[in-house]
């Protein structure tokens, strides 16, 4: 569905559409070395997160229950990735899967 790749400290934002189909939805995450936090945001509602700076892999899943007849904001979600403080040269990246697994 979507792939991202970042270099660099701070935080880091990504919008991705997931459309009007509920689901079970999969975020496959590499952050190699230096630990980062991710967390995936609906409307300000937290629906997964690393909870906490991780190295490395990892998979965050979450139930995606869209309001029907919504807009398509409705549909958006919002992933954050913060690098650990200190950690100016922090890489990672993600892979945000369809609901559903398609």
């Amino acid at each position: 569905h979507a792939n991202h790749t970042s270099v660099g400290a701070g935080l880091t934002e990504r919008n991705h559409y997931l459309g009007p189909t509920p689901g079970r939805v999969r975020l496959e995450y590499n952050n190699l070395i230096a630990p980062d936090r991710i967390v995936v945001y609906h409307r300000g509602r937290v629906l997964g997160t690393t909870g906490t700076f991780v190295p490395g892999r990892g998979t965050i899943e979450f139930d995606w229950n869209p309001p029907p007849g919504g807009s398509p904001q409705d549909y958006v979600v919002t992933v954050e990735v913060t690098g650990a403080p200190g950690e100016p040269l922090t890489r990672w990246a993600y892979h945000l899967g369809c609901p559903g697994g398609r």
